[in-house]
């Protein structure tokens, strides 16, 4: 067998070794630590409630639909009602970039293409292991059953 074949081989199977899988999947680690303030263990999602710019706005509904759809708990934090956290987000990143962001455990992870991107391939739920659940707050009308 020649040796770059066999060189391949071995990168294929050690892909499969330690935290990151084979493939596109990634690790935490992988990410760029970036660290917003008070995001060291949870997930800070920076979005905005203004339906100004319709994709934006639809971007920022996506990304948050796709982590409460895995009931996750998020710590919201909308840059058009709180000018301190668009300064806390262009601080982290180094430069003003469009919402929404989404930051794990200081790790950010990217915009709406991003993690739609890893929700689609799965290591999006891969990422969110260990975080703690969404809260289960009874609504007054159903009980807090899903219907």
């Amino acid at each position: 067998m020649d040796t770059n074949l066999h060189q391949r081989i071995e990168d294929l199977q050690s892909g499969f070794k330690g935290n990151v899988a084979c493939g596109n999947r990634k690790g935490l680690e992988e990410f760029e630590l970036r660290c917003p303030p008070g995001s060291e263990d949870k997930i800070v999602l920076y979005y905005t409630s203004l339906r100004g710019i319709r994709a934006t706005y639809e971007n920022c509904c996506l990304v948050r639909s796709i982590l409460k759809g895995l009931r996750v708990q998020i710590d919201e934090r909308d840059v058009w009602l709180h000018s301190d956290f668009r300064e806390e987000l262009a601080n982290a990143l180094g430069k003003m970039m469009p919402v929404p962001r989404l930051f794990i455990k200081g790790r950010h992870i990217g915009g709406a293409e991003d993690v739609k991107r890893l929700h689609e391939e799965g290591t999006l739920k891969e990422l969110l292991n260990g975080l703690p659940d969404e809260l289960n707050e009874e609504c007054d009308a159903c009980g807090g059953r899903l219907l």
